[in-house]
């Protein structure tokens, strides 16, 4: 069975869906997470609500475990391991 990625976007104020999105594609100094959960803050719900001229993908809290590190990555990442985070801004990345 094919990996499928979904995410929350935001297609018109107060209009989100839950709709397939690209796997991103994994940079040298990345790490690739298999996300388990997300999580929506104040921040993003404002967002929901604000004007905007593009889709965007909700939520930047996440938990999951890692699926490939990249080459450059300095810190000790394993396949496998437990991670739980924030992608500053994420709420912004249009996919």
């Amino acid at each position: 069975m094919a990996i499928q990625n979904h995410g929350l976007i935001k297609k018109a104020n107060g209009q989100l869906v839950v709709a397939k999105i690209p796997i991103p594609h994994l940079r040298d100094d990345y790490i690739l997470v298999k996300t388990a959960s997300v999580a929506l803050n104040s921040a993003d719900w404002q967002n929901a609500e604000e004007p905007s001229n593009v889709d965007l993908l909700m939520g930047h809290d996440f938990a999951g475990t890692v699926e490939a590190v990249g080459k450059n990555v300095r810190k000790k990442f394993e396949k496998g391991d437990s991670v739980a985070g924030m992608a500053h801004g994420g709420v912004f990345f249009q996919y």
